[in-house]
């Protein structure tokens, strides 16, 4: 139970914790020490990564929205 929470906190959904789940009943001391669990570490960080993107391109028209709604109240950058 502590690793599927580690897991989640990390942000892998509880549906994609198995592999590392397989690997602690494989006898392995960490959950982390087998292929399929570092491709599942590769996938999560993959999808972050996407997500990150996705969010850093649509910043840049959230801070032009105000300006075009509102001229005269300009956006200020944090």
């Amino acid at each position: 139970m502590r690793e599927i929470r580690t897991l989640s906190n990390l942000g892998i959904p509880v549906e994609r914790t198995q592999p590392f789940l397989d690997c602690l009943a494989d006898g392995r001391h960490h959950a982390d020490h087998c292929p399929a669990s570092l491709a599942g570490y590769r996938a999560a960080i993959d999808e972050l990564t996407e997500r990150i993107d996705a969010l850093t391109s649509r910043r840049p028209g959230v801070y032009r929205a105000p300006a075009r709604s509102c001229p005269s109240q300009q956006s200020r950058r944090p």
